[in-house]
């Protein structure tokens, strides 16, 4: 990435640049966090962002105190009644497939209708799960970088959106 960086740089290309700086520093991060996460904790942790017309979801799966995956999503035109639906619309979907069910799935929002979500997870994968919404010390900066993630993953599209109506202009004239 570095080697990336210095090309776009040369290249005078500094918008694909930046995107790379930001793409290192968010390993960087991943992996600073990787190394205080010696505790065995198994968590999901949700992170929804509105913004516009956007929603950015985001989800980080940790398994034995380490990051196993995320994932980010961005729902263009989103048109939803509040946030909680959009939880609970993310997490049934989410692990609709999944055989991999952590006792605990950690929200950035607090959600009113725990209890539906809960009895879900009882019905359909046999699993108690609780959905808390506080993170403990220890996971705080995962939580942090989840919902930074959920936010990111729309500043990025708005970002390459105003690009290409710039771009648009320039043919134009």
């Amino acid at each position: 990435l570095k080697n990336d960086i210095q090309k776009a740089a040369n290249d005078l290309d500094f918008e694909k640049a930046a995107e790379i700086i930001y793409l290192l520093n968010i390993l960087n991060l991943i992996n600073y966090y990787q190394s205080f996460l010696t505790f065995s904790t198994n968590v999901d942790i949700f992170s929804v962002n509105s913004e516009l017309t956007y929603l950015g979801v985001s989800i980080i799966v940790v398994r034995n105190g380490k990051i196993r995956g995320t994932k980010t999503h961005l729902i263009k035109q989103a048109h939803f009644e509040n946030i909680e639906d959009v939880y609970q619309s993310a997490i049934v979907n989410f692990y609709d497939y999944q055989t991999d069910i952590p006792k605990k799935i950690l929200c950035t929002n607090s959600l009113e209708n725990n209890k539906l979500l809960e009895d879900m997870f009882i019905t359909k994968h046999q699993k108690k799960v609780k959905i808390i919404h506080s993170p403990n010390k220890s996971i705080r900066p995962i939580f942090n970088l989840c919902r930074l993630n959920a936010k990111q993953v729309i500043k990025n599209h708005v970002r390459k959106e105003d690009k290409y109506n710039f771009e648009i202009k320039e043919i134009r004239n």
